[in-house]
């Protein structure tokens, strides 16, 4: 038992090494760590200027927190997406992923494995930027925003999830559907949360009708990667503190969700093994 599990793991973390170091090999992450780059440039050149939180004055740059959530939020969807339907989508046109699962690897260790590879890739990115812009936070205020580490620790979880959903949608379908539907997912989940948190939707939509009845049931049944990225973006933007009050909810339902993927993966991969 002790010997399989250790293959396993061996097979999973070897993967994801071959994983990264092909994902880099990729135009879009340099692209991402340039511009990322650029923007943290601006950061430390840009005069301080003087705000009001919580009745303190507190020195900040035109690049403050929320910016650089931003930058890190939509830099992680993009490699969740592209890098992931890229490099799944090549090996299975050259047929390279035969090769692999020959040695033998246990079909849930290849994916894992390339699950693990594009993880990292979202972590270190993320390590990186906060990184630099907590250094210079640093230089220039003598403080650090632990807020932001925090908001971003708490979308990894729908990383998780997305990048899972891009394995089983290129295995179904092909490469560019993969990354439409995902896209697609993360702003209809984002969308729906309003009619559902926001009272001034009240006025747009009755509470009572069917139309907030259908919402309701989609946001309960949706992957919640709306309602985990305003509970995140809270952390650091305190307006939406009272809105999005079913954080805790969004990450179990989410977790639930990546179980459900897995197990549709693995079908949907040995039947795509057997074609």
């Amino acid at each position: 038992m002790k010997k399989i599990l250790g293959h396993i793991i061996s097979s999973i973390f070897t993967i994801a090494g071959l994983t990264i170091r092909e994902a880099l090999r990729k135009r879009i992450i340099f692209i991402i760590l340039l511009i990322s780059s650029f923007f943290l440039l601006m950061n430390f050149f840009c005069e301080s200027v003087t705000m009001q939180a919580n009745g303190e004055e507190v020195k900040d740059t035109a690049i403050g927190p929320i910016f650089i959530y931003v930058i890190v939020t939509v830099w992680s969807l993009v490699i969740s997406a592209l890098v992931t339907s890229s490099l799944l989508a090549d090996e299975f046109e050259n047929k390279t992923y035969t090769m692999k699962l020959s040695k033998p690897i246990f079909r849930l260790s290849y994916l894992a494995g390339k699950f693990l590879g594009v993880f990292v890739l979202i972590v270190l990115n993320a390590t990186i930027i906060l990184s630099a812009y907590s250094i210079i936070s640093i230089l220039r205020s003598g403080s650090v925003e632990i807020g932001l580490w925090i908001a971003a620790s708490s979308m990894l979880l729908s990383y998780m999830l997305l990048i899972s959903l891009v394995l089983l949608f290129t295995i179904l379908i092909n490469r560019t559907a993969a990354v439409l539907l995902s896209f697609a997912l993360v702003l209809l989940t984002s969308i729906v949360n309003y009619p559902i948190y926001e009272s001034a939707f009240e006025k747009v939509i009755d509470t009572n009708s069917s139309k907030k009845l259908i919402l309701e049931i989609i946001y309960w049944v949706m992957p919640q990667f709306g309602t985990s990225l305003y509970h995140s973006l809270s952390k650091v933007a305190k307006s939406f503190s009272q809105v999005h009050y079913l954080g805790l909810y969004a990450y179990a339902q989410i977790a639930v969700w990546i179980l459900v993927v897995w197990i549709l993966l693995y079908f949907s991969f040995r039947k795509r093994e057997l074609e």
